[in-house]
């Protein structure tokens, strides 16, 4: 109820009426039903939208949640209907974004400033 408001009734039934369940993405209490829910009603038009900003487990998620993309590029091509070369587009947009404004400085940068 605290993510989806009055939505998260809806956002249960079709998950259970598509035969998904309440499954959870790895670790995270972020239910695989709600990416789906995110593809289908919040306008996702980048990978970054569904993992930073709509359901936020690449924050959640050691290394932007790169050990679930298989997972979620399953959700991605069902549900927003991204071919393979829209997914490697958008996993690469998606990756460098983690690497240059969510991990920490590489050591070597670090040494040669200091």
């Amino acid at each position: 109820m605290g993510r989806h408001g009055s939505s998260a009734q809806s956002l249960i039934n079709q998950a259970v009426d598509r035969g998904i369940g309440l499954q959870k993405v790895a670790s995270t209490e972020t239910l695989l039903a709600e990416l789906i829910w995110a593809c289908q009603v919040e306008s996702v038009h980048h990978l970054d939208d569904l993992l930073l900003r709509r359901t936020r487990i690449g924050l959640l998620l050691d290394n932007g949640a790169l050990a679930v993309l298989d997972e979620v590029k399953q959700v991605c091509q069902q549900y927003l209907n991204w071919d393979d070369f829209k997914w490697t587009s958008e996993r690469s947009r998606y990756l460098n974004i983690i690497q240059q404004h969510y991990s920490l400085p590489e050591r070597q940068s670090l040494q040669s400033e200091g």
